[in-house]
């Protein structure tokens, strides 16, 4: 190493050993309570839920999961994944540094690959350290059944691993592309892409060999029978050629963008933590990047009354929508693979058969908690109107809205878009279950029940006060430890738990179908009811302008 770069690595380590120093209690604090609390959910939780499955799974099923249907599915999952991965980095990826370290050595004259290199790197290894997990827990439980040996478990952890860095790197080629100004196409193109590889082995079996996840799936379901270690081979030569190529492209990263993205996270970590999530969120959605277009201007000059004013709403939100083409791209994907899981767990277990096959709803239970789980998170992108709906509360006087009516408005949007998520979700579904066996007609009709309870919860959830109630931070001392986190955990994510047990009875409920049905509908009406009861408005009171009439009075 010549003397200038030993020079500044020398001082590249005096900034990070003082940084260290200056918080050196906190973060050796917070480092071994991460580690304890990591050791803790592994001891308790992992682990015995890995012997619990493995244990209770028969070699019949074992085989189903290993076998020629599940090759498909994880590659289509797994391409997926890198698709949603390389939409996130758009908006952050893993390229990040604390606003000290941001402002200190990118504004310097440091080499910016040598400042970013170390913590890149480190948020990747999170991420294949993360599928690596999965894979251990999955692949224990099959383990357990004796259809694997111990040779291809270990084979399969060495695959994961490269796989887990695959991912990572879509992940900053998101952040990498997003950082300097290129043509939108390109990166719509790359996202196309990883999509037509997640649906192709569907119609070209040889297409899985070229798919980004498609060699992880022939090692789970050993279809590269001999050839295993030459794919886990390429596996691991792809993985390390593309981090070969992660320094050169971190020197052309724009120190504004890492410096907004570290002042946002920073910010973000302040709001939660004094309770102010729904700030803390904001800070993360996309702003507008495009003017108001035709639709927009529509929608606000156009009349109030009658069936345009009503359709007004819908076109607004639509318009409001388009200018955020990647929070609606990123919403509509995470809804449609929320629906192709939910579709393919009920078609497979209807409502009222759960007790017929323990073994099944091991692997249909955690399935049908995703695809909720991805379902409502969704949903967040095509209900942007009803945040802005207590607003319009307010100033609906000054348009002669009643509240009914501006609710009115505000439901066409998410219902019509729910509709489309459903609809896709579905034909991928019934794609998919040519080679996964049956799927019931009656699917659709149960995941259009849980989509409208998903956006039923996301109403109530949006219609909360954006700070939390004090009395949540209250402290609940009881003989199992302090509760009053389960409060600020339902008050967070009420929407996600209301989804969630939705789901569940659905699939767990030995009850008939048109008690399920009429429960699930209870269920929506609750979260309507409760989402309008926290508006504080009158669903009786008229319009404004009617009124006045009424009293023979005129509005100024």
């Amino acid at each position: 190493m010549n003397g200038p770069a030993r020079t500044e690595l020398e001082r590249l380590r005096t900034v990070r050993h003082i940084y260290s120093r200056r918080q050196e209690a906190t973060e050796a604090t917070g480092r071994w309570f991460s580690l304890y609390v990591i050791a803790l959910m592994l001891g308790i939780y992992v682990v015995p839920t890995a012997y619990l499955i493995g244990t209770s799974l028969n070699a019949a099923t074992a085989t189903a999961l290993t076998g020629d249907g599940a090759l498909v599915v994880i590659n289509a999952v797994l391409c997926l994944l890198s698709a949603l991965a390389y939409l996130l980095g758009t908006g952050q990826g893993p390229a990040y540094l604390t606003p000290f370290l941001a402002h200190t050595l990118l504004t310097g004259d440091f080499e910016r690959r040598r400042v970013l290199l170390r913590p890149t790197l480190s948020m990747m290894t999170s991420v294949a350290a993360a599928v690596v997990g999965a894979t251990a827990v999955a692949g224990f439980s099959v383990l357990q059944t004796g259809v694997w040996g111990p040779d291809h478990l270990w084979l399969l952890l060495s695959g994961s691993l490269f796989t887990g860095f695959h991912c990572a790197f879509f992940w900053f080629l998101g952040q990498r592309w997003a950082a300097v100004p290129r043509p939108s196409t390109a990166g719509l193109l790359i996202f196309l892409t990883l999509t037509v590889f997640a649906a192709a082995p569907l119609v070209i079996a040889r297409s899985i060999w070229l798919a980004p996840g498609g060699w992880f799936a022939l090692l789970w379901t050993d279809q590269a029978s001999g050839a295993a270690l030459a794919v886990s081979g390429a596996v691991a030569v792809v993985g390390v050629a593309l981090m070969v190529l992660i320094p050169s492209a971190l020197g052309g990263m724009p120190a504004r963008t890492l410096i907004d993205q570290s002042r946002r996270i920073a910010d973000a970590r302040l709001y939660s933590s004094t309770g102010s999530f729904d700030d803390a969120a904001e800070l993360f959605r996309d702003r507008p990047r495009h003017r108001g277009n035709a639709l927009m201007r529509w929608a606000v000059r156009g009349p109030t009354t009658g069936l345009r004013g009503a359709f007004s709403g819908f076109v607004a939100d639509v318009a409001a929508a388009t200018r955020t083409p990647r929070r609606l791209v990123l919403g509509f994907s995470t809804m449609m693979l929320g629906v192709l899981l939910v579709s393919l767990c009920l078609g497979a277990a209807g409502p009222g058969s759960s007790q017929e096959d323990e073994d099944r709803m091991l692997i249909l239970v955690p399935a049908i908690l995703l695809g909720t789980a991805l379902l409502h998170l969704g949903s967040g992108a095509i209900a942007d109107g009803w945040r802005s709906l207590k607003d319009e509360f307010d100033a609906a006087p000054l348009f002669g809205w009643a509240a009914r009516q501006a609710t009115l408005r505000r439901l066409a949007w998410p219902c019509a878009a729910g509709l489309v998520a459903v609809g896709l979700g579905h034909l991928t579904a019934l794609t998919a279950s040519w080679w996964l066996g049956e799927h019931s007609g009656t699917a659709i009709g149960w995941s259009l029940v849980l989509t409208g309870i998903v956006l039923s919860a996301r109403f109530m959830q949006t219609m909360r006060n954006r700070q939390m109630p004090l009395d949540s931070l209250v402290p609940i001392p009881t003989p199992f430890g302090d509760l009053s986190g389960l409060k600020v955990l339902f008050w967070v994510a009420e929407g996600l738990v209301v989804s969630l047990t939705a789901a569940l009875g659905m699939l767990l409920l030995p009850w008939a179908w048109w008690a399920v049905l009429l429960t699930s509908a209870a269920c929506l009406a609750v979260a309507v009811a409760t989402g309008w009861s926290r508006t504080g408005q009158a669903w009786s009171t008229g319009a404004p302008r009617s009124r006045c009439r009424n009293t023979g009075t005129h509005a100024e």
